[in-house]
């Protein structure tokens, strides 16, 4: 991404939905309020996928070995984590999260 700021493709002031119009959305989630910068520097407040309910028992526990042939593909990440509130609004913390 910052390749891309360098040559002038992107800015890293523009939004989630400048780029990906509609995706990052759902229980309090708007894409259209997070800046690219703040994907990079973990202060999106968007949920960490991988510590949600869902993923940690299809990934972590004895369902693994039902699962461990299946593959996540990015819409669903960022769908498994659209499912939960942010962690805070964007700007207003910092927090690794897996999804950014």
């Amino acid at each position: 991404m910052l390749h891309l700021e360098a040559e002038g493709k992107l800015g890293l002031d523009d939004t989630v939905d400048d780029w990906l119009p509609g995706l990052v959305a759902g229980n309090g989630n708007d894409g259209s309020k997070i800046k690219l910068l703040q994907l990079l520097n973990h202060t999106s407040g968007i949920y960490s996928y991988a510590d949600g309910e869902t993923f940690e028992r299809q990934e972590f526990s004895t369902d693994f070995l039902r699962h461990r042939y299946e593959s996540w593909t990015p819409r669903q990440i960022v769908r498994l984590a659209m499912s939960h509130r942010p962690v805070f609004a964007p700007g207003d913390g910092w927090s690794y999260s897996d999804t950014t």
